[in-house]
């Protein structure tokens, strides 16, 4: 959820606790979903799981593209991120 200066984030992962507002730090002119787990702005990429948003570091956010649910790229590295199943 988005207005002018502000971008919300609303967990919704877990339903058996309290739905948690989030307000990130990003930039809301340049901030867009990319598939379903991965947030990015102009600079930064995170990526939304069961632990809520976690900053993928050194992401690179021009070259970052999601190749699963699970693992992301970018031109120098390629990441994996655990997801807790139930």
């Amino acid at each position: 959820m988005k207005n002018d200066k502000d971008v919300y984030f609303i967990d919704t992962y877990n339903l058996s606790q309290p739905i948690v507002v989030e307000k990130l730090p990003v930039n809301p002119d340049k901030f867009r979903v990319i598939k379903k787990n991965y947030l990015k702005d102009d600079k930064i990429f995170y990526y939304n799981s069961t632990y809520g948003n976690m900053k993928v570091e050194r992401a690179g956010a021009s070259s970052f593209q999601e190749l699963t649910e699970n693992y992301g790229k970018n031109k120098n590295y390629i990441y994996f991120v655990e997801i807790e199943k139930v």
